[in-house]
């Protein structure tokens, strides 16, 4: 697993391989839009703890 996504890396960063460049290209933003959510997760469940409210929206625009 570990090595398919190195082999991605390697290929998203080589200008010259196509069409499987621009494949890797999407792979790599996709796991970067999925790492910032669950970071954003992660910090709202922080959050929670920290005012031990409810998980509704309300309450985190009210803070």
């Amino acid at each position: 697993m570990m090595q398919k996504i190195y082999l991605k890396k390697r290929i998203a960063w080589n200008p010259g391989a196509g069409i499987t460049n621009k494949k890797a290209i999407a792979w790599e933003t996709l796991g970067k839009i999925v790492l910032v959510l669950l970071t954003l997760l992660v910090a709202m469940v922080i959050l929670m703890l920290i005012t031990q409210k409810g998980f509704g929206l309300l309450d985190f625009l009210s803070l």
